[in-house]
């Protein structure tokens, strides 16, 4: 069974389209490839209680807890990276099973400024309330990130995976909000689809203005 069968019918709708590869610039490290991917995962283990009778005479057979239903997990796999978190690792991960969080809620909890960086490097200051047209959901998740080049010591922090509309001319867009706890702004690292075309990768907005992103 696919992963997203266990998900609500309402929710599947959202995520079903995103599969797939994403390409998106990392700030200095420059453009990575992403591969959004779904799995599973258990939320708990089995347990199994042996149940004594009062007669402390025969033992009662063992009763054997039913399996917690399991997690989904949606996961950005990166395919080209860099050092510190290099390909094969995950980006971002993202317990899908627990449903998008309160859009109005949650976009006015943080008023930190938020940027982006586009492909030519220019530096974008985004108004996460002024897109609430564009934006379909928003996740909470984890990114994994790493402090040196040398020395692999990855470490979890927060990020809120938000989900673009479709546009006109196809698939919306993914953006990827880091907390940056302790900092006076954030960061997003905007993901554009790329699509696999006779063999070869290409990216599905390449002729639109970076600014739509």
């Amino acid at each position: 069974m696919h992963p997203l069968l266990l998900l609500p019918e309402k929710d599947r709708q959202i995520l079903e389209g995103l599969r797939g590869f994403w390409v998106g610039t990392y700030g200095s490290h420059g453009q990575e490839i992403i591969q959004v991917r779904f799995t599973t995962t258990a939320a708990a283990t089995m347990t199994t209680m042996m149940m004594s009778s009062s007669s402390a005479t025969v033992a009662a057979p063992p009763a054997v807890a039913a399996p917690a239903v399991p997690a989904v997990i949606m996961e950005g796999l990166k395919i080209v990276s860099h050092a510190k978190v290099p390909a094969n690792e995950w980006s971002f991960r993202v317990d899908v099973s627990c449903g998008p969080l309160d859009m109005a809620g949650i976009l006015h909890a943080d008023p930190r400024p938020v940027y982006t960086v586009d492909k030519h490097y220019v530096l974008t200051r985004r108004n996460l309330l002024q897109e609430t047209g564009r934006i379909h959901a928003v996740y909470r998740g984890k990114g994994q990130i790493n402090a040196s080049r040398k020395v692999w010591a990855p470490q979890e922090v927060g990020v809120d995976l938000v989900v673009l509309r479709p546009e006109e001319k196809g698939m919306g867009g993914l953006w990827v909000v880091w907390h940056d706890e302790g900092w006076t702004s954030r960061h997003c690292v905007d993901l554009i689809r790329l699509v696999v075309k006779d063999g070869e990768e290409e990216q599905e907005e390449e002729e639109k203005d970076d600014d739509e992103w």
